[in-house]
């Protein structure tokens, strides 16, 4: 998933296209959470971060991965774009 996500998150920015990725980790360790981190070109929150679990719960975020996209930045209206997927 990861790979896919990267290359679309590269050509996005190539083009010039005003959005960002950031990245908030489920992982149980930190050590896991930056060797996975590490292929990623985009934001993070910092490990055990708590705007993590407000965010999981604001999206209802039951597994990963889970990949919401806000509407605005102004409301809560979000759009989510796939829960769970593996592909």
């Amino acid at each position: 998933m990861t790979p896919k996500i990267v290359q679309t998150y590269n050509a996005l920015k190539s083009a010039g296209k005003a959005f960002e990725v950031i990245f908030a980790t489920s992982d149980n360790d930190e050590h896991s959470f930056k060797e996975y981190y590490a292929e990623m070109p985009w934001l993070a929150f910092p490990w055990k971060d708590g705007r993590i679990d407000e965010l999981s719960e604001l999206y209802e975020v039951e597994g990963t991965p889970t990949f919401v996209s806000p509407l605005r930045s102004t409301n809560l209206t979000f759009s989510v774009i796939f829960r769970n997927r593996k592909e």
